[in-house]
């Protein structure tokens, strides 16, 4: 852990970062009006832009949006290990309980400027960025689902105020989103550059993609549980809206990815072994896991 720790500090620890609730970070990132506005262009675009588009040829932007996977990926992999690391350090050094509840640590975990404080908060800001994904989609007269715009949506917001009101759980929503997005996007840059891995691989990726949203329900329902026994909620400024929120947020995307792992995975596969049913063409569209 010692030789992790310095690599650690060597490579990740690159600023010494302000959290969102500071009033010195620039365009005062402090307030709902940035992510609240932002929602609101966002579902503009959705609802607009494919009418927009509907009587001109699609955009290609293969190598575009190959290139935008990829540094996605990356950069979810470098989340990944810039918070994962130093909460496993406090996992060391203050036990289960105190890290993951945060209780009476406020000051040790949001008073210091640490590396992990930089990298959730360039988390919860590339949360903007990821809207993209939508634009490219819409551009190039992609499939726009529900789940799709819904997740960036709604995820947009919850990070915003988990950063803004301290919210402990945080740390575990985002180790475990930056390893899912990790696999996720580049599976979507290899599928861009003509090399897409075999259908075994999207099954993988849908499945994580569930585990995570039962994962982040069984965090919300460990909080509770440590409510329930201690009678301290965990580390939040308004715990009991954040938690009916991540619950909420959590199970809906529960239903909405085992509905999608259904109808992809099991339906589709009824369909064909039913007598009379017609083959498929040769070529088909290939098949990709839900994109986020």
């Amino acid at each position: 852990m010692d030789v992790i720790n310095h690599y650690y500090d060597t490579y990740f620890t690159l600023a010494h970062p302000v959290h969102p609730r500071d009033e010195s970070v620039c365009l005062n990132w402090g307030t709902p009006l940035v992510p609240v506005v932002s929602v609101v262009l966002y579902l503009i675009m959705v609802f607009t832009l494919p009418k927009i588009m509907k009587n001109r040829q699609p955009f290609s932007l293969k190598t575009v949006v190959a290139l935008w996977n990829l540094m996605l990926s990356l950069f979810s992999i470098a989340v990944f290990f810039g918070v994962f690391v130093p909460y496993i350090q406090w996992y060391s050094d203050w036990g289960f309980y105190n890290t993951f509840c945060g209780v009476g640590m406020e000051q040790q975990i949001f008073g210091t400027k640490s590396g992990l404080l930089f990298w959730s908060y360039l988390f919860a800001i590339s949360k903007y960025f990821e809207l993209l994904d939508t634009f490219f989609l819409i551009i190039r007269k992609k499939p726009l689902s529900f789940l799709h715009w819904f997740h960036h949506a709604t995820v947009l917001l919850y990070t915003w105020f988990a950063e803004y009101t301290h919210l402990s759980l945080g740390f575990v929503f985002i180790v475990v989103n930056a390893f899912v997005h990790s696999f996720m996007y580049f599976y979507y840059y290899l599928s861009e550059i003509g090399k897409k891995p075999s259908e075994k691989v999207a099954l993988f990726i849908t499945i994580i993609q569930i585990s995570q949203m039962v994962f982040g329900i069984g965090a919300v329902g460990t909080g509770v549980y440590l409510w329930y026994q201690t009678g301290v909620y965990c580390l939040c400024d308004t715990p009991e809206l954040m938690l009916v929120a991540a619950f909420l947020m959590y199970g809906t995307y529960l239903f909405l990815f085992l509905q999608f792992f259904v109808n992809r995975y099991f339906r589709k596969k009824s369909a064909s072994a039913r007598p009379g049913t017609p083959r498929p063409p040769t070529k088909t569209t290939p098949n990709r896991p839900k994109k986020e």
